[in-house]
């Protein structure tokens, strides 16, 4: 149904990593380790609050409204995509909140893309050096994520060079340049001239060794808005005199983790220069990855890379599916886990989770069968989830044991097994 048919498809493709190739099952695997925190704090609270609700409610929507808020998807996104869930649910006539949590992904998935054609590419130039003008208050990482991108496109076979004009804060031109030491790229700066002057001279070296990515760092002084609108104004204005239809990009460094504080630059940067794209860094660090839908939804500028770790190659073109798939992987991921592990629970666990999760019994349905507290049922519900998590975990440590080896087969699923059993009963 709709895009949470995608995800399970790419779960099905990352299962069997053979229908993958190595970069995508990096990129996959990237965006499910930096999305862990997020979603452990917000899909397992989903999933309880399934199992809480037998079916949809007054009392279901409000909590669940509380959810989506506590994820920084922000006040407006939230409301908006309430009004739209609740909508859906009357016309479709949903009762069921299991089934719900498939329509959640699917209308997430629409409030980021909203009918329209995102990209999240670069505009990268055929002739002449590609200007990108990275922007940003400071303490978000933005001298680091140049760095980051630098690194990304050289591998990429790219000429580039960094141009430090942040004559603002003490240190950043030389920051940057130990940063293009190490990267080995060219580097012009300087924190005693004009910003825009460094900007004109940095054009003409890119020019002369025909560069074919610059980026320039500019300074973060939101505080004094009408100063740094100017320098902006007149670096812009230089980038343009040197180059036609520069900058081509022109990119806003968000710090993941300051959530609706990120929104508030984002609106105010936007009033102060053209906004082309977003860089959210540290989303690896903070369980309010809801950000990305709240900055399309609340400034309408898409985010074209996510900061998922501190390695150089941790910094990712930004995909709206594998940002999906990494928060909601957990909603699908219990029945293919059953089916796999199920001979490694007791006969009780067995049933209670056929029972709910197969079979759509209520939790109070299974209580009455079974002649327990519903409470119980519940509790037990839960258990099961974390068992088979935790033997998918053995399994995936016990994968990469068998890459490194190379001794055995990775599909000799009845020694893993046994393993497991060892393990447990340790």
């Amino acid at each position: 149904m709709g895009f949470f048919s995608k995800v399970k498809d790419i779960l099905n493709k990352n299962k069997n990593k053979e229908d993958l190739t190595i970069e995508k099952q990096t990129e996959v695997e990237s965006y499910d380790k930096g999305l862990e925190k997020t979603r452990k704090e917000f899909v397992s609270k989903l999933s309880i609050l399934g199992i809480k609700f037998n079916k949809v409610s007054d009392e279901y929507f409000d909590e669940l409204e509380e959810l989506l808020i506590n994820a920084d998807l922000g006040v407006n996104t939230v409301l908006n995509f309430m009004d739209r869930l609740r909508k859906r649910v009357k016309q479709e006539n949903i009762t069921d909140t299991k089934y719900l949590n498939e329509v959640i992904v699917d209308e997430l998935f629409i409030v980021y893309v909203n009918g329209e054609s995102l990209s999240d590419k670069i505009n990268l130039q055929d002739k002449g050096p590609t200007v990108i003008l990275m922007v940003g208050v400071n303490g978000v990482g933005k001298t680091t994520t140049i760095a980051k991108l630098a690194y990304k496109y050289q591998n990429e076979g790219k000429k580039v060079m960094l141009i430090g004009a942040d004559t603002f804060r003490a240190g950043a031109v030389t920051q940057l340049n130990e940063w293009a030491d190490r990267l080995g790229c060219l580097f012009l700066g300087s924190d005693e001239k004009d910003p825009a002057s460094v900007v004109y001279d940095g054009l003409v070296k890119a020019k002369n060794e025909k560069v074919d990515i610059v980026f320039i760092d500019t300074a973060g002084r939101l505080q004094n808005k009408v100063n740094l609108m100017n320098e902006l104004e007149k670096i812009n204005k230089v980038i343009g005199m040197h180059v036609d239809g520069a900058p081509h990009e022109t990119l806003l460094v968000i710090d993941a983790s300051t959530g609706q504080n990120g929104i508030s630059q984002a609106k105010a940067f936007k009033k102060i220069t053209n906004i082309t794209g977003i860089v959210l860094t540290k989303l690896d660090g903070t369980a309010k990855g809801g950000i990305v839908l709240a900055i399309k939804e609340e400034v309408n500028i898409p985010v074209k890379f996510i900061g998922l770790g501190e390695k150089m190659e941790d910094l990712k073109t930004f995909d709206i599916e594998n940002y999906i798939y990494g928060l909601f992987k957990d909603l699908i991921y219990y029945n293919e886990l059953f089916e796999i592990y199920s001979e490694l629970l007791t006969e009780k666990e067995k049933e209670t989770f056929k029972g709910y999760y197969f079979e759509d019994l209520s939790l109070s349905e299974i209580a009455e069968n079974k002649d327990i507290s519903r409470a119980a049922v519940s509790k037990m519900v839960k258990n099961v989830v974390d068992k088979l998590k935790y033997y998918e975990s053995i399994i995936h440590k016990y994968e990469i044991m068998q890459i490194i080896s190379r001794s055995t087969s990775l599909n000799d699923i009845e020694k893993i097994k046994d393993n497991l059993n060892n393990i447990i009963n340790l």
